[in-house]
């Protein structure tokens, strides 16, 4: 269905929060770039309730990726993606081992549950 042009706008973006089952609607023009509509995110949605948790789109995967990158710019965040094989993007990868990360957590974990989580683990021998 097409809409009527009102004020240049002819095209309504829809943003459904689900967890407070609000939905916004914010008029737009069809040949809205990646980079317009995180504008109009930026502007109307991430405000008042944060980045989304998911993204739900009719335009494609691409698309998708288009707009988040360009929220994440305007948003000052920086993207530093990772592999298994280089570790050292990550700002724990340079300073603990994997090993050593969860060598530290299993000892916490032992210290909160004065030593029975340990002793559960010895059980199932997953320490050995």
């Amino acid at each position: 269905m097409k809409l009527p042009v009102v004020a240049r706008k002819n095209t309504i973006l829809v943003v459904c929060n689900r967890l407070s089952k609000m939905t916004y609607f914010v008029a737009t023009t069809k040949g809205t770039l990646a980079k317009g509509l995180a504008r109009l995110f930026r502007n109307n949605v991430w405000k008042l309730h944060g980045l989304p948790e998911s993204v739900i789109s009719d335009r494609g995967l691409q698309f998708v990726v288009e707009l988040t990158k360009e929220l994440n710019k305007m948003l000052e965040i920086e993207m530093r993606l990772s592999t298994v094989f280089h570790p050292q993007t990550d700002c724990c990868g340079n300073h603990l081992s994997q090993r050593q990360m969860i060598s530290q957590a299993v000892n916490l974990l032992s210290q909160i549950s004065n030593g029975k989580f340990t002793r559960e683990l010895n059980k199932e021998s997953l320490l050995n």
